[in-house]
């Protein structure tokens, strides 16, 4: 984990910072509203990373933000099983991500982008594509 708190970057660059570091293998990247000194709003900006992409992450971090300093701690990470699969809906294909702990179906996932997609497509609410999607798939997997 590489943590850093920033207080004084444009929020519109995070954005930006977050897409070189999953570009670069980061795992997750994710911001924490947090109060820094003098009761200055700020962000804790964290990334989970395999060792072997430190340096990458170092090296986007230095230059695209505004930190002085990192703090890196070893952490473990569990996932469960994950299968990925087509669900074929009405409103067209979409990938769908299912969780699996102890052989069994603990999550069901439709990928967002392409419910998006779909939905502005056909011109119905992003749920409802979402729902079919989540519906098929629980259909097909029990």
């Amino acid at each position: 984990m590489i943590e850093t708190n920033i207080d004084d970057m444009n929020p519109e660059f995070y954005d930006y910072i977050m897409d070189q570091l999953f570009s670069q293998g980061a795992l997750d990247v994710f911001l924490t509203p947090i109060q820094m000194k003098k009761n200055r709003p700020a962000h804790m900006f964290s990334i989970i990373v395999y060792e072997q992409n430190f340096k990458e992450m170092l090296e986007v971090l230095f230059s695209e933000s505004t930190t002085l300093g990192v703090r890196i701690r070893e952490i473990k990470r569990l996932r469960l099983v994950q299968q990925n699969f087509i669900a074929d809906t009405k409103y067209g294909k979409i990938k769908v991500k299912v969780g699996i702990f102890k052989g069994k179906i603990k999550n069901i996932a439709p990928e967002y982008e392409d419910c998006k997609k779909m939905a502005k497509q056909h011109k119905v609410p992003l749920k409802e594509v979402y729902e079919e999607a989540k519906n098929i798939a629980n259909d097909k997997l029990r």
